[in-house]
């Protein structure tokens, strides 16, 4: 199964979110995974509109792996410079965040997105795509046969 949305409008961020967590459950995801999913997708989808304005959400079920499901979002903007460190918290647009409120004077953001979706996925690849823009690829894993509330070790 695939789902594919444009990323155009402010209100793509909580609405794909929200799709993204519908699209986890039908698809069997337990517990708190489609909650983590929909959160992850938010977060990626409020980069693409704040550093880029445009872009593409694709949501699918690896064909080789159907219980891995693969996020896809790619932006139309100018890519990143140092790809490492935009993967670290209290970075935003290459730039270490500090201060009382979080926030550099100039920026955009508060440095915690790209981070929280590595902890909320279990893996995340971002490119910068040949054509201008960025690509990250995010994934989780379905396990089946897991309590709603409890860590696969567990149930």
């Amino acid at each position: 199964m695939r789902e594919s949305w444009r990323i155009q409008c402010p209100a793509d961020a909580l609405w794909l979110g929200g799709c993204a967590r519908r699209f986890a459950e039908e698809q069997g995801f337990p517990g708190e995974d489609p909650s983590r999913i929909g959160l992850a997708v938010s977060e990626l989808v409020n980069n693409v509109l704040k550093y880029a304005g445009l872009g593409r959400l694709v949501l699918e079920l690896d064909e080789a792996e159907p219980d891995l499901l693969v996020i896809v979002v790619e932006d139309e903007g100018a890519g990143i410079q140092d790809l490492p460190t935009a993967l670290q918290d209290g970075v935003s647009e290459g730039r270490r965040v500090s201060g009382a409120a979080g926030q550099v004077a100039g920026r955009r953001g508060l440095g915690c997105g790209l981070g929280a979706v590595q902890r909320l996925m279990d893996g995340v690849e971002i490119s910068n795509r040949p054509e201008g823009g960025v690509r990250i690829r995010a994934t989780k894993r379905r396990v089946r046969g897991r309590w709603p509330g409890r860590s696969a070790q567990e149930g």
